[in-house]
């Protein structure tokens, strides 16, 4: 582990990582990694009337390993709702790969719970040049990056990723998606996404009430 760490320190600038994030980072010996960490003292949320601290689950990092063009960086980021989707654009667009989305408490504010099925679908609400639209996609653990990349692109809100079952091959993931814009613009949106699985239509289902 002691050689593992000293080729790393070799390979790795964790200065210039430093000097990017702004922040001191942290040899980890043991796991062969430079782990920098970023405490959300910032935001000070509740959960069932109790004030949350950064140790509970509010400490943003990333952790480094490899070198040069061969550097892996895997984490978690804190954020508020309004912050999620920017946030996952500039990792997208960056080249990060967003693996999960999820929320870690309780009570923290007024939520509603869902349980799903193994499908595909959209529901267009409100009017041609005002609508919402709200679905899920099933996909393949494959498929993930370019429709969160196509959905993105097109300002639709990613909100939450994650799987419904267990064992199951292939994997399947779950992404939930809202948005709000011209209804032809989210349609054509949701389409182009919907291509990226494989380009099979049938595999959607629309409800749309915008239409005249």
């Amino acid at each position: 582990m002691i050689a593992i760490a000293l080729v790393l320190a070799a390979t790795l600038n964790t200065a210039k990582i430093e000097e990017l994030i702004g922040l001191k980072g942290k040899l980890d010996e043991k796991e062969g990694a430079f782990k920098v960490s970023y405490p959300r003292s910032d935001i000070a949320p509740t959960a069932a009337g109790v004030k949350l601290t950064p140790p509970l689950g509010l400490t943003a990092w990333a952790s480094f390993s490899g070198g040069g063009a061969h550097t892996m960086v895997m984490g978690d980021m804190v954020l508020t709702e309004d912050q999620v989707n920017a946030a996952m654009s500039a990792a997208l667009d960056s080249g990060l790969e967003v693996t999960a989305l999820h929320n870690h408490f309780f009570w923290d504010s007024p939520k509603v719970i869902n349980t799903m099925g193994v499908n595909t679908w959209a529901a267009l609400a409100g009017s041609p040049e005002k609508a919402v639209v709200d679905g899920d996609f099933a996909m393949l653990e494959s498929e993930m990056q370019e429709i969160l990349k196509t959905l993105r692109h097109a300002n639709i809100n990613i909100v939450a990723i994650h799987s419904h079952m267990a064992g199951e091959q292939p994997r399947i993931l779950f992404l939930h998606y809202w948005g709000v814009g011209p209804a032809e613009q989210l349609a054509k949106a949701v389409m182009s996404a919907v291509a990226k699985t494989g380009g099979n239509d049938s595999r959607v289902n629309v409800s749309d009430p915008c239409r005249r």
